[in-house]
């Protein structure tokens, strides 16, 4: 046989979110046929990524003219390095694979559940990997502050279910806990599975498996207090959130410890996405001591249909491993230990009742609790077990498996993935280009594994086989600047100083302009470093390089002077910049005025920067009236000023503005703006031809001399108001005829030279008495539950309308609008459909806009009494939008009573 170079890493977990990843190199046997590892001297050394030996930065501190000299040291991956193990302690005693499980998270990376015992980390934890080889990004949470074997699986949400055993207070439990999230952070549920007021006080061997219906199943064994009642049984959640679930016995003993004998269990889904099951059984009834069975089950809760089938008499050892998975072909494959031996039972059938074929091989030491096993999409099997020499505890491996085929009784391939660690428990998954990804909690040592200090241990392969990994030559170098890493491979590329990548330790080089860098006062930047080798990126290392601030003066070309500067955070690299002075520009926003003369100030930088720039403003020659109102703004996006001022420094003159880039800017000072009180004008509707009389309060802090005032009546047409000036305050009156019917808005402006104010009233309607019609105009205070959107909104909402058939027309004419300011929602229309007029009740149908968009259908009725009632329904394909009486048929005349305003039903003349 042909010794070659086991490819692939080993990693350790940890608690934090970053740690160090690590390759794992040695000798293993390539196996051409059988299950049989060659007799020859196996060993292993351990090399971690590539890294950085030294770096440094000359000079530093460095001005900010300086260039600084960056040089590293990069060395691959090469032999004698030993692992430094950094993981949780995971508490993993002699009972096998009870205390640690993973499965494949919703991303496609790990999470791990398991029990610790060191104080004060007693309880459950999960693990959730932040990449599938769980080199990065990792994050640990604990679950329960209670300890017991696990299980775990992933809900169709994403979310782990996980099942454990408890003892607290004398009474044994089996919980459920669902997940509240994929790192089980928070929003955890528990229940309780069994207790041992039911007469067990035994759980072991939690698998679980999301089914074809979508619903996550766990198998697991249960045993009574005298050991003589033992079951295989099944849960299957009720839903995804795992809220209800239903617990069925698949197989049981016959009290005589036979039949069902609770060794190891292990859940798959077959083929028809319905469960299926490997376990050990006991001796009687014709069954040989320690057989394997599979159960295969009916339907999804395992409650009918099922069948059960011994496909092994050997002595297996009934205490330790079993392992059953669903390949693409359908076909079932059985992994099961015994002293000495291991098994591969490939079935026959989706249910392994017939036609299976079982291959054997002998290990060269005992098997030390659980191996794993997985099938990949070429569907050959991969397992992994650990094993260390009886009674000694020696010679500790953990290896792994390829089989050649799919009964794995010919071209199998073995290595060992490490040497010294038998551990505890493992599983192993295979991805989508059928390469694994096997882990263990193995111990540190070659001590007793019972006393050695277990650790979640990843070994990631890099091709189908874990082929052989000879070491690694340095492929490159970077270097990035802050807080923020931009990804492996996105740094700024650094150059070999001997003129190519090419060895084991290579020195590489670049130039850091401090120019760009930001500043301030004396700042500081990390620098950070790694190196890649065949393998890839390494660990960073960090230095602190002290850098000034940047501060730039721009000179305007025309004026020739500098009113401005400007300073820059960070820089990524440097460049001039540039003002341009102008007297033309957008006009400031209400409230606001230019100084004298009236500047606006085009910045622009070539500079590349990253942070904020602070902008800053001599005002010296603006001549401002009240320097501490003064407001430095940006105009954004070619629509708007923004404010963005700072500080103003009164005694020399300067304002500044912290912003993001830079753009047009202004320098305003504040000036007060005229306010327009509630206009008055009638709420009920009048004829057309009736003269309309407005009024309305005001406030204003300036003179009143600057005030003039407009009256828009809604119709198109304007009129100068009269402003009429008390002692305080002032008032505004104004009168027009309308010479049609509507509904109409007046509005009252009142402008200044520098600013303007306006308020608007809802709505005048006007209306032609010549012919039978419903007219209304006025507000109601709409109620709880109106508005569908916000049910418990509440607030005025004013009204207006007109509704009347001309002479001959076959539909109504008329303006209707409905104005709810909470909600805002402003309704129009001038479609109608039909009018109805009885009695004193009026009621229209017809079409209309929200804010101006959109096709909504209205009802509205009306009734003239005492008091007047109003009712208006929105609604469209989506359901209704608004309706002041929900609770009411559509036929119904109930409506809100008129907080103001009135209700006309009108008679044909």
């Amino acid at each position: 046989m042909i010794s070659e170079r086991l490819r692939l890493r080993i990693k350790t977990i940890s608690e934090s979110a970053n740690f160090k990843s690590y390759r794992l190199l040695g000798l293993v046997a390539v196996v051409g046929l059988g299950f049989s590892l060659v007799g020859a001297a196996v060993f292993l050394i351990f090399a971690s990524n590539a890294s950085v030996a030294n770096f440094s930065l000359i000079p530093n501190p460095a001005e900010v003219t300086d260039v600084v000299d960056l040089q590293a040291t990069i060395e691959g991956a090469s032999p004698g390095q030993r692992i430094v193990t950094a993981a949780p302690n995971v508490s993993v005693s002699g009972t096998g694979t009870g205390e640690f499980a993973g499965v494949l998270g919703a991303d496609g990376f790990p999470v791990f559940v398991y029990r610790r015992v060191d104080y004060p980390n007693y309880g459950v934890w999960v693990t959730k990997c932040g990449n599938e080889k769980c080199s990065a990004g990792n994050v640990t949470n604990q679950v329960t502050t209670l300890v017991g074997r696990v299980g775990i699986a992933v809900g169709a949400d994403g979310f782990p279910v996980i099942m454990h055993d408890t003892f607290s207070g004398g009474v044994s439990r089996l919980n459920l806990v669902k997940c509240g999230n994929a790192s089980c952070s928070s929003g955890n549920t528990s229940a309780i599975v069994q207790d041992s007021s039911g007469g067990y006080n035994a759980w072991g061997n939690y698998s679980g498996e999301l089914g074809g219906d979508g619903l996550v199943a766990f198998s697991f064994h249960s045993a009574a207090s005298s050991y003589l009642d033992n079951r295989i049984n099944l849960l299957h959640c009720d839903n995804v959130a795992c809220s209800t679930f239903t617990v069925t016995t698949v197989d049981q003993n016959d009290g005589l410890k036979n039949d069902a004998f609770g060794g190891d269990s292990n859940l798959a889904m077959g083929a028809d996405g319905l469960p299926i099951m490997a376990y050990y059984t006991g001796s009687a009834n014709g069954y040989p001591a320690n057989g394997v069975k599979v159960a295969k089950c009916g339907d999804a809760t395992c409650s009918s249909g099922n069948t059960k089938t011994v496909v092994s008499g050997t002595n297996s050892n009934a205490n330790y491993t079993i392992q059953i998975a669903v390949p693409s072909d359908g076909l079932p494959v059985v992994n099961f230990d015994y002293f000495a031996n291991m098994g591969v039972l490939k079935c026959g059938n989706g249910a392994c009742s017939a036609g299976n074929i079982t291959s054997t091989f002998a290990v060269t030491a005992n098997i030390s609790r659980a191996g794993a096993m997985a099938v990949g999409p070429d569907n050959l099997p991969v397992l992994t077990w650990p094993e260390y020499v009886p009674l000694t505890y020696n010679d500790k491996k953990w290896n792994l498996l390829k089989c050649g085929n799919t009964t794995c009784s010919a071209g199998n391939t073995t290595v060992v993935l490490e040497q010294g660690h038998s551990g505890n428990g493992g599983q192993v998954f295979v991805r989508n280009d059928n390469t694994p990804i096997a882990t263990m909690a193995g111990g540190n040592d070659q001590s007793d594994p019972y006393s050695a200090i277990p650790r979640i241990r990843v070994a990631d392969c890099q091709d189908a086989v874990c082929s052989p990994w000879p070491g690694t030559t340095v492929a490159a170098a970077e270097y990035y600047i802050g807080a923020t890493d931009p990804g492996e491979g996105n740094g700024t590329p650094m150059t070999p100083l001997d003129g190519a990548f090419d060895s084991q330790s290579e020195v590489a080089v670049a130039e850091i302009d401090t120019l760009p860098l930001s500043g301030g006062d004396p700042g500081s930047f990390e620098i950070h470093v790694r190196g890649q080798d065949s393998e890839g990126w390494g660990n960073v290392s960090t230095q602190t390089l002290v850098v000034n601030k940047l501060t730039q003066q721009p000179v305007d070309s025309g004026t020739g002077t500098s009113p401005i500067t400007i300073t820059f955070e960070h820089i990524v690299q440097g460049g001039t910049s540039s003002v341009t002075i102008s007297n033309t520009g957008p006009n400031p926003p209400s409230g606001y005025k230019f100084l004298s003369p009236r500047q606006w100030y085009q910045l622009s930088t070539t500079v590349q920067y990253e942070g904020n720039v602070t902008i800053c403003l001599d005002y010296t020659s603006l001549d401002p009236t009240d320097e501490t109102k003064l407001h430095f703004q940006k105009w954004e996006q070619d629509t708007h000023w923004t404010e963005y001022t700072s500080s103003i420094d009164t005694n020399n003159n300067i304002i500044c503005a912290v912003v993001p880039e830079l753009s047009l800017w202004a320098v305003f000072e504040e000036v007060p703006v005229p306010v327009v009180g509630e206009i008055t004008a009638p709420l009920d509707p009048v004829a057309v031809g009736t003269t309309v009389n407005a009024s309305a309060g005001g406030t204003y802090a300036g003179p009143y001399s600057d005030l003039a005032a407009e009256w828009n009546w809604g119709d198109g047409s304007t009129s100068v108001g009269n402003i009429n000036i008390a002692s305080n305050d002032f008032g505004v009156t104004g009168s027009h005829v309308y010479n049609e019917a509507g509904v109409n808005r007046v509005t009252l402006t009142l402008t200044t030279p520098d600013t303007s104010g306006s308020n608007t009233f809802e709505f005048v309607v006007v209306y032609n008495p010549a012919g039978g019609f419903v007219t209304g105009g006025g507000w109601i205070n709409s109620p709880a539950g109106a508005y569908a959107a916000a049910p418990l909104m509440t607030g005025k909402a004013n009204f207006g309308f007109v509704s009347k058939y001309k002479n001959g027309a076959s539909t109504p004419e008329g303006t209707t609008e409905f104005n709810f300011k909470v909600a805002n929602l402003n309704f129009h229309s001038d479609i109608y459909d039909w009018l109805v007029v009885a009695g004193a009740n009026a009621k229209y149908k017809g079409t209309g806009t929200i804010n101006g968009r959109g096709s909504y259908k209205f009802m509205l009725t009306a009734t003239d009494a005492n008091p007047d009632t109003f009712r208006i329904k929105i609604w469209d394909d989506n359901g209704v939008v608004y309706d002041n009486k929900m609770s009411e048929s559509d036929d119904s005349y109930a409506g809100t009573a008129i907080g103001g305003g009135n209700i006309q039903v009108h008679k044909s003349k």
